[in-house]
C-alpha cells in the first residue's frame, strides 16, 4: 500500500479536512447541545418520556454517550437512553425528541406500595 502524499495548496485554497475530523466536530457539537439541554423535557413517539437529568458523554469508539432521564411524575425512576436515539434538540421549546421510549421493568406490587406510602407520608396526606 502506498502512502498518500498531499499535493501543495494553491493560492487562496483552504486545506481539505478528512471525514473523520468532520465526524468528531459533529459529535462535539452534539455533545455541547446535549450538555445545555439538561433539565429539558424528553419526548418520544407516544408523548412525554421524562426529564433529562444528565448527559454522559461516551468514550471515542468504545462506549456511546447516554442520556439519563427521570421518568414518572410522582414515582420517579431514572433510566438511560443512548445518544443514537436522539432525533432532535429544540433549544427554544426546551425539548429533546427521541426515536423510541425506553422499556422500563415493571416493579413488584410491594415496591409500588412502599413508594406510594413514602409519597403520601412526604406530602403530609397521612391521617
Amino acid at each position: 500500500m502506498r502512502p498518500h502524499i498531499h499535493r501543495p495548496l494553491r493560492a487562496g485554497e483552504a486545506p481539505r479536512r478528512d471525514a473523520a475530523a468532520e465526524v468528531i466536530d459533529a459529535s462535539t457539537a452534539l455533545n455541547e447541545r446535549l450538555r445545555r439541554a439538561v433539565g429539558f423535557r424528553v419526548d418520544g413517539p407516544e408523548g412525554r418520556v421524562g426529564t433529562l437529568s444528565a448527559f454522559v458523554p461516551g468514550d471515542l469508539g468504545i462506549r456511546p454517550g447516554r442520556l439519563r432521564v427521570d421518568v414518572g411524575v410522582f414515582l420517579r425512576r431514572e433510566t438511560e437512553i443512548p445518544v443514537a436515539d436522539v432525533c432532535d434538540i429544540d433549544l427554544v421549546r426546551r425539548r429533546v425528541v427521541v426515536r423510541a421510549a425506553p422499556r422500563l421493568p415493571r416493579p413488584a406490587r410491594a415496591q409500588v406500595a412502599r413508594r406510594v406510602r413514602r409519597f403520601v407520608h412526604a406530602a403530609g396526606m397521612q391521617r
